[in-house]
């Protein structure tokens, strides 16, 4: 059975969206079981200045993502870095890492199975980073959008493939509405659109259209996962949607970047456009 078919309720999509909060320590947002993902699982860290964290991989790749704040990481055998907003660590299984905030700070946490590839690394995040590999800008005008990949499918890893995604303001991001629903699994972590900023994240599957699309309200601390189906964004004016996304891939050899489905309707309307 495949994802098009196991989601076809509108129901099941009103659950794939989870808020996330402030509240000190470990909060788990994404998991199989609580959503209908498979092979997802996403936290939410938040420390205070001065505190420390010890994560461990065990049998799970990880990758972390500081959203805010600033702090250090000390995997053992394999790195201490000062980590500022943004930066990222890879880690594989059967690491401890240390993480000590500097500042209070928000981590958002990945995990899946590892399967043998992908080494323990950190990841600087570069705002300036020039365009190629890293560094993409996808889309024009209103959903013209620019995606840092912090860990690529040319990067070694066993399911993961991890980034950022900065949208216009009053624009959207994800256009023309595409979905990956046999290969990947993919979650939005929404950062920096703190209330009263507000974007919303729309899912729908082919057969009912976009017409029938969920309508996600999301803001910082929001995380939309899909097990299935178009996902496309769009912000409210003066707002950014800014997120964190995590691909894992459901067998190793489907983690390629940029493999998707777009919605055919608008495959249409653009080829008829360019006419």
């Amino acid at each position: 059975m495949t994802g098009k078919e196991k989601y076809m309720k509108r129901e099941d999509m009103l659950k794939w969206n989870v808020a996330t909060t402030s509240e000190y320590g470990m909060q788990e947002a994404v998991a199989p079981g609580k959503q209908e993902c498979e092979y997802t699982h996403i936290n939410r860290l938040n420390l205070k200045a001065g505190d420390s964290w010890t994560l461990e991989s065990g049998e799970n790749e990880m990758f972390l993502s500081l959203i805010s704040g600033s702090g250090i990481a000390r995997a053992e055998g394999a790195f201490e870095e000062k980590l500022k907003k943004l930066d990222c660590c890879y880690l594989k299984a059967e690491t401890v890492c240390v993480l000590k905030a500097e500042e209070d700070c928000t981590f958002y946490i990945a995990f899946a199975k590892y399967e043998g590839t992908g080494e323990t690394c950190y990841i600087k995040f570069d705002p300036d980073t020039p365009l190629g590999p890293m560094h993409e800008v996808h889309g024009e005008g209103v959903f013209r959008r620019e995606v840092f990949l912090m860990v690529g499918d040319k990067t070694p890893a066993s399911r993961f493939m991890c980034g950022y995604t900065f949208g216009p303001e009053a624009g959207w991001t994800s256009w023309p509405p595409h979905e990956h629903t046999d290969t990947l699994e993919e979650t939005y972590c929404y950062f920096d659109m703190p209330e009263p900023n507000l974007g919303y994240q729309y899912t729908y599957l082919e057969e009912n259209g976009f017409y029938d699309a969920v309508a996600h309200p999301v803001r910082e601390g929001n995380m939309v996962v899909f097990p299935a189906g178009y996902h496309p964004t769009a912000a409210s004016p003066g707002t950014r949607n800014n997120y964190l996304w995590v691909l894992v891939a459901r067998k190793p050899e489907y983690r390629v970047f940029n493999v998707y489905n777009q919605d055919p309707n608008y495959v249409q309307k653009q080829q008829k456009e360019q006419r």
